[in-house]
């Protein structure tokens, strides 16, 4: 069920921000099945988790040290992913923050 498609920078920047189902029916049209999109989701899913694993992937820059400032003057910081289901552990490795456990949302969080 693989598709031969080229994500050019545009056309991933015309869809950034959008959900999944909306962002692959501009890509691939209305007549996607939601059996092809379950599918193409979880294909993104599992290549994202990889690459972000093997350490292909990085915050923007100017993140981290905007992260670090905010927390300097001791403001709370919270990652929350849109995702059904989030890739917070490799989000937490990239912003090298630890989840905490007191959290009921299991969302990373760090206060002053």
């Amino acid at each position: 069920m693989e598709r031969d498609y080229v994500l050019t920078r545009e056309r991933f920047e015309s869809i950034v921000g959008q959900k999944m189902d909306t962002a692959l029916r501009s890509l691939f049209g209305l007549g996607i099945s939601s059996e092809e999109m379950a599918h193409l989701e979880a294909v993104k899913e599992t290549r994202c988790r990889a690459l972000m694993q093997a350490g292909g992937v990085t915050p923007l820059p100017g993140v981290l040290g905007w992260l670090d400032a905010l927390r300097a003057a001791g403001w709370h910081q919270a990652v929350a992913p849109s995702a059904a289901d989030p890739l917070l552990g490799q989000v937490e490795n990239l912003l090298d923050e630890p989840a905490r456990a007191d959290r009921p949302d299991g969302f990373a969080s760090q206060a002053k």
